[in-house]
C-alpha cells in the first residue's frame, strides 16, 4: 500500500548507500535513488547499505533525543511531540528535499505523501521520547535553566 509513498525509502537506504560508498556523489542521488514513482527500496537495497542506513537513522534519532533532553529537561510528555514537529518542518524545508521533491515533498506523487507518512512517524517518535525523558530523567535541569542558582 505504501510502496510508492516515500521514494526509495530514502532515509534508510540513502545514508546507507553513502556510508557504504555505493553512491559517491550528490549528483547521483536524484538520478539513482530519488526518482518519482519508484517503489520503496526497503527490501531491494544492498543489505550492507540497508543495515548501515538503518543504524545511522537510529543513531540520528538518539542524537535528537539527547538534544531534546538537554534543552527541554524533564517536561511534559507531549513536549516530545512538539520537538518532533520542529524536526519534521525543518526536514521538510531542507535544501536537499526542496531540490529533489519541492518543499514538503509536494512534487512527489500526490503532493502530501512524504509529509504525511514522515509526520506520523516523527509524532510517534516524539511521544515515546517525551514519555521516556519524563520517566527517566532524574532532575528538572535543562540548558534553558542553567543560569539559576544550584543548591
Amino acid at each position: 500500500m505504501f510502496a510508492k509513498w516515500i521514494p526509495m525509502d530514502s532515509m534508510i537506504s540513502l545514508p546507507g548507500l553513502f556510508l557504504t560508498e555505493k553512491i559517491t556523489a550528490l549528483s547521483q542521488v536524484k538520478q539513482v535513488v530519488m526518482q518519482s514513482g519508484v517503489p520503496m527500496n526497503l527490501y531491494h537495497a544492498p543489505m550492507d547499505a540497508f543495515i548501515a542506513g538503518g543504524l545511522w537513522h537510529i543513531w540520528n534519532g538518539a542524537t535528537f533525543g539527547i538534544i531534546y533532553a538537554l534543552i527541554i529537561g524533564k517536561g511534559r510528555w507531549w513536549y516530545g511531540m512538539i520537538w518532533a514537529v520542529i524536526i519534521e518542518i525543518t526536514m521538510m524545508l531542507a535544501p536537499y528535499l526542496i531540490a529533489m521533491k519541492g518543499p514538503f515533498g509536494i512534487e512527489h506523487m500526490d503532493g502530501y505523501n512524504i509529509f504525511t507518512i514522515t509526520l506520523v512517524a516523527h509524532l510517534l517518535f516524539g511521544a515515546v521520547l517525551g514519555i521516556l525523558v519524563q520517566k527517566w530523567k532524574k532532575d528538572n535541569n535543562s540548558i534553558l535553566n542553567l543560569n539559576k542558582e544550584v543548591d
